[in-house]
């Protein structure tokens, strides 16, 4: 039961989580609708079949809302002793799910892509959590290299 369990959170985000929320309708809700009732009785009740993950320790589904860390407040500001505003990361419970699956990939050697709208965060997980790395022990490094229009081949080999 714990390989079909696991097979299904597989299965749940490889077809499910592309889908989007959108003027013309809510796809993840009727996936989610479709999908929990294809598995019956081993996905909760409540919320949508993405607000859950799959514990193989305890075999049970857990929502996600209990692996979001709380927040510990820091002083804000340029000075010694205070954290600047652009480098602040607050987890929430999307942060905290994406952030798992590109673990989980990553860690496998795959690939991911984030997609979604302008401002949403996407790099900011990214950039956190390749930050949170140690090279040595997980073996990955990173170098975040900033791209735009005016960027040349020239400029990205200097970069590299």
């Amino acid at each position: 039961e714990t390989i079909e369990m696991i097979f299904a959170f597989s299965a749940m985000w490889a077809f499910g989580g592309p889908m989007i929320v959108d003027k013309s309708g809510d796809y993840r809700k009727k996936f989610s609708e479709d999908f929990t009732s294809a598995f019956g009785a081993k996905f909760p009740k409540e919320g949508l079949c993405f607000d859950y993950f799959f514990n193989p320790t305890t075999g049970e589904h857990v929502h996600w809302q209990t692996e979001v860390p709380k927040h510990a407040p820091v002083p804000i500001g340029n000075r010694p002793g205070e954290t600047p505003f652009s480098s602040l990361f607050v987890e929430t419970v999307e942060t905290v799910r994406m952030t798992y699956l590109l673990d989980k990939l990553a860690r496998n050697g795959k690939y991911a892509m984030f997609v979604g709208n302008a401002g949403t965060g996407k790099t900011e997980m990214i950039k956190n959590y390749l930050g949170s790395l140690d090279k040595e022990t997980d073996g990955i490094i990173s170098k975040n290299i900033v791209m735009s229009y005016y960027t040349s081949s020239f400029t990205l080999q200097q970069e590299m």
